[in-house]
């Protein structure tokens, strides 16, 4: 790693380079982490983790090394399906 980058990452305070390589792959590639899922969705981390062991969830993906996060695609999809299903019910347009 160049010197210029080390001190980027230093002024960061970011003392691992491969968390901040992994949060640009994450930003470049459409990926997004937990604490972003939570807010978008509503959903806890216990209930995100129940609803992908069940399939009701998408699954995480491996976005460099052991970072993992879901790809945003995938949640635009799950929320315009579950979205639009729950405001037709309330809405009476089912």
């Amino acid at each position: 790693m160049s010197d210029t980058i080390k001190d980027i990452l230093q002024q960061l305070s970011i003392s691992d380079g491969n968390q901040f390589l992994a949060a640009l792959h994450i930003q470049m590639n459409g990926f997004l982490d937990e604490e972003t899922i939570e807010k978008v969705t509503g959903l806890s981390s216990e209930q995100i983790y129940r609803m992908c062991l069940r399939g009701e969830f998408p699954q995480k993906q491996i976005i460099y090394g052991n970072i993992m996060g879901w790809r945003v695609r995938d949640i635009q999809h799950w929320l315009e399906k579950n979205y639009s299903t729950q405001y037709s019910v309330v809405n009476g347009n089912d």
